[in-house]
């Protein structure tokens, strides 16, 4: 699987982002995970996009040629109806009834089995009680930047020195495992802005209101299908000096 995103940006990051959607195949199945531009905007996305302009900064498609640098018109995110669309509502649950696949809840994967060189199972932790699964073709480790790494050590894959204090026992020395791992620092202010009469963002009173409810489960609209990302952009640090990416 190369991608497995359908972005649905304007007509102009369509041809700019052409073979930006996602197809991947499991057992004849289909599926994909939707990207698209929240239902709902507030004046203050607005108001800030003027502001970025008149300060200089280019405004355009995520897409478009503003993608190193300068800000975005609308922010896309993986959602469907207004719905967040994670992991296991894109890939697990559309095939859940039409292929040959068993989901096993309240289970931790522990470690890979591995014979002869070859990973052959998993073992995992469930209710107190350890399992083994062995495979007939293939083991496929995905469980994130941290999970995946951890279980590679736990199964005696990894830096020598953290399996020998850990009392694991060396099945394959590789020192990148779990190495590199870098943070997302992010920091976050919030500030009010008088506006008379004008609501100008996401308001508490928005989730208090019926008919914001209906709007939401009926047409996946409205206030609470508002993805929160409002507004973002990416500019070059002074701190970036030769890079083609952006450095905030």
């Amino acid at each position: 699987m190369k991608a497995s995103m359908e972005y649905r940006g304007s007509s102009l990051s369509r041809k700019v982002a052409s073979g930006n959607w996602i197809i991947g195949v499991l057992s004849e199945c289909i599926w994909r995970v939707h990207t698209y531009y929240s239902l709902c905007r507030y004046p203050v996305d607005d108001y800030a996009l003027t502001a970025f302009a008149e300060l200089g900064f280019p405004v355009g498609e995520v897409n478009g040629a503003e993608e190193n640098e300068g800000f975005w018109e609308r922010t896309t995110a993986a959602t469907e109806n207004g719905r967040r669309a994670g992991t296991y509502k894109s890939f697990v649950e559309p095939i859940l009834k039409s292929a040959d696949i068993d989901v096993l809840p309240f289970a931790v994967a522990s470690k890979v089995l591995v014979e002869n060189g070859n990973a052959v199972g998993v073992r995992v932790e469930r209710f107190g009680h350890t399992l083994d699964f062995f495979s007939r073709k293939e083991v496929v480790l995905s469980a994130g930047a941290i999970g995946s790494p951890q279980i590679l050590m736990l199964s005696g894959i990894g830096p020598k020195d953290e399996l020998q204090k850990h009392g694991i026992d060396i099945l394959k020395e590789l020192p990148a495992v779990g190495r590199n791992l870098q943070d997302h620092p992010i920091v976050g202010a919030q500030f009010h802005v008088p506006s008379g009469e004008e609501q100008l963002s996401l308001s508490p009173f928005d989730t208090f209101n019926p008919a914001n409810y209906l709007d939401y489960y009926l047409h996946g609209a409205g206030p609470l299908s508002y993805n929160l990302l409002g507004v973002n952009g990416v500019w070059h640090s002074k701190l970036v000096t030769k890079s083609d990416r952006p450095g905030t």
